[in-house]
């Protein structure tokens, strides 16, 4: 989790619109159209956030984050879904997606969110090792 290239925030959007890089915050984003394609780069590489539309084709929705969740289990993702539903919520929340968006995020705001889980994660990591010291 969270592996960079350079200063780039590594990202994989699946099925839905691949963010433009910018000078402010660099990309290097990959797109995958179907599910099975995306756990096979899942496999041989590294990326900071996956960006996953509702629509797969290939495999349910689900069955896809199962996937990702026990091959990569702290990988976060954000759920961008233009025509919110109820469903799509409880996926979100069942499978804890970092955020849930109408639009592609812009690279900037997904250096934001990515930072601030690297914060989360990093104060996650000293918390619990706190807590194994003081045991």
């Amino acid at each position: 989790m969270f592996e960079t290239t350079g200063e780039a925030t590594a990202v994989m959007s699946i099925c839905t619109r691949a963010p433009a890089s910018s000078r402010a915050a660099p990309l290097v984003a990959v797109s995958c159209r179907t599910g099975r394609r995306a756990l096979n780069l899942l496999k041989t590489q590294r990326f900071d956030l996956l960006l996953i539309g509702p629509e797969i084709g290939d495999l349910p929705l689900w069955e896809l984050l199962r996937q990702i969740r026990t091959s990569v289990p702290a990988l976060p993702w954000v759920f961008v879904e233009p025509a919110p539903s109820d469903q799509g919520q409880n996926v979100a929340r069942l499978f804890k997606a970092a955020a849930v968006v109408a639009a592609t995020p812009s690279a900037v705001q997904i250096a934001g969110l990515v930072s601030r889980l690297r914060e989360q994660a990093a104060a996650e990591f000293y918390r619990q090792r706190t807590r194994v010291a003081s045991a």
